[in-house]
């Protein structure tokens, strides 16, 4: 009995050792250069904090993750070690989709501990849910023309 062969495969090389050792090669390349982009990304980041903390004329966190416990232990370890220096006066830019309810009453707390005298937050494009609440936690919302809060949709138990 014969075999049709795929009229999409015709002309084309079929898969072997060699062709796999080039795909290897070339997702190794491939993630060589998105190691290298983000490498990038990361000092312009720092470059534009260092901008908003000389511009504002104090010290800025940012919060660019799911809100979770975890996310409560990190805050917290790296303002205890980082921003010690923050003078009452703490800005804070968030890019959060939300998450945890009660993450977020936490770090409301520890931020307004290190913001005690101005905690502004800054919403650069979005701060949905649990990120909403946190923003209103600080007596001033910076955000831009493109920015977002969005619906607090979890349960409140009475």
């Amino acid at each position: 009995m014969a075999t049709e062969e795929d009229p999409l495969s015709k002309g084309k090389p079929k898969a072997g050792p060699k062709s796999k050792a080039k795909s290897s090669k070339k997702l190794i390349k491939e993630s060589n250069s998105y190691e290298t982009e983000l490498a990038e990304i990361e000092k312009k980041s720092e470059s534009v904090l260092e901008k908003i903390e000389e511009i504002r004329g104090r010290r800025c966190y940012v919060l660019w993750t799911g809100i979770n416990n975890q996310t409560v232990d990190a805050v917290y370890d790296d303002l205890r070690t980082n921003y010690i220096d923050s003078n009452g006066k703490l800005d804070v830019v968030i890019d959060s989709g939300g998450g945890s309810i009660d993450a977020a009453y936490n770090l409301a707390c520890l931020f307004q501990q290190y913001g005690s005298d101005e905690l502004t937050f800054i919403i650069p494009r979005w701060a949905k849910s649990a990120a909403t609440l946190l923003a209103c936690s600080g007596e001033e919302i910076l955000m831009t023309p493109v920015a977002e809060l969005g619906p607090l949709i979890h349960r409140l138990q009475l």
